[in-house]
């Protein structure tokens, strides 16, 4: 596709806004100069995309992981609090249906490491293990696309209470930004949970998430393998165990939260792994 030649006949342009255009159907600039003035539209062209329901152009794809390139010795976009707000929208954006999914090419180009050098290490990291098929961060990428999933009621059938769980959240940023971010302590060693949490509070402080969202990103992070283990490995009859998590969890929006969480993590660790003898017991 990258190869194939243009027809040659005039090229049909719409101008989209001030920065982007449709060059014959596909998200294009109107300038190259834009992403070296504004970087933060390196990340917002995906969210036009999904707007306007269009491809973006390859050339433009080119001139993003270029741009990344060069900003690499400089910090990358960490310093840009547009580029973090830009990628927050992408991330909870539930219309991102594609396959790969836009937060995916995001990746691919070198965004994800730009926002978040913390979660370079996961890239292509295999988990050798009995259970993990997928690299770090394509394990916590498609756990990101279960969620969005859920959202659109795709999943009612298979996976009802997780769908009717999601129909009641309130706080999505801390949810999908705990989710694409629980195991990204796993690069640093043992202790993944507690190290990736404090990761974790870096990123969603940086992307200026609210004092509120933080701490719960923090939380989901440190205690997203919490419901797997109790739900596999202790007795659910167990009124002190239960009563300890109620205690623990303190509210039923972190219930939920940490539930479909677990849901989209067990999920995605492998296919046919969240078993329904598994999603009953959780």
């Amino acid at each position: 596709v990258r190869c194939a030649i243009e027809p040659r006949k005039k090229p049909q342009v719409r101008s989209i806004d001030a920065s982007f255009t449709l060059f014959n159907g596909k998200l294009s600039l109107h300038d190259p100069e834009v992403f070296r003035r504004r970087p933060s539209e390196m990340l917002r062209i995906f969210t036009v995309a999904l707007d306007v329901g269009a491809e973006i152009y390859g050339h433009t794809k080119d001139l993003i992981a270029e741009r990344v390139a060069r900003l690499a010795g400089e910090g990358g976009l960490t310093r840009d609090p547009l580029a973090g707000r830009e990628f927050m929208r992408l991330l909870v954006d539930d219309r991102d249906a594609r396959n790969p999914s836009l937060l995916e090419e995001a990746h691919d180009l070198g965004l994800l490491a730009a926002v978040m050098p913390e979660f370079a290490p996961c890239t292509g990291r295999v988990q050798h293990d009995l259970y993990h098929v997928f690299t770090v961060d394509q394990h916590q990428l498609y756990a990101v696309g279960r969620l969005k999933a859920l959202a659109r009621g795709e999943l009612a059938e298979e996976l009802s209470t997780a769908t009717q769980a999601m129909r009641e959240i309130h706080r999505r940023e801390p949810l999908y930004l705990g989710t694409l971010l629980h195991d990204v302590g796993k690069p640093l060693g043992k202790g993944h949970s507690e190290t990736g949490a404090k990761l974790a509070v870096a990123i969603a402080t940086r992307f200026g998430l609210s004092a509120e969202d933080v701490s719960q990103t923090e939380f989901l992070v440190k205690k997203h393998l919490l419901l797997s283990h109790l739900s596999q490995r202790r007795d659910l009859n167990d009124v002190a165990m239960l009563a300890n998590l109620a205690q623990e969890l303190n509210d039923e929006e972190t219930l939920r939260e940490l539930y479909l969480l677990t849901v989209a993590d067990m999920s995605m660790v492998a296919p046919g792994n969240l078993t329904g003898w598994k999603e009953q017991l959780l």
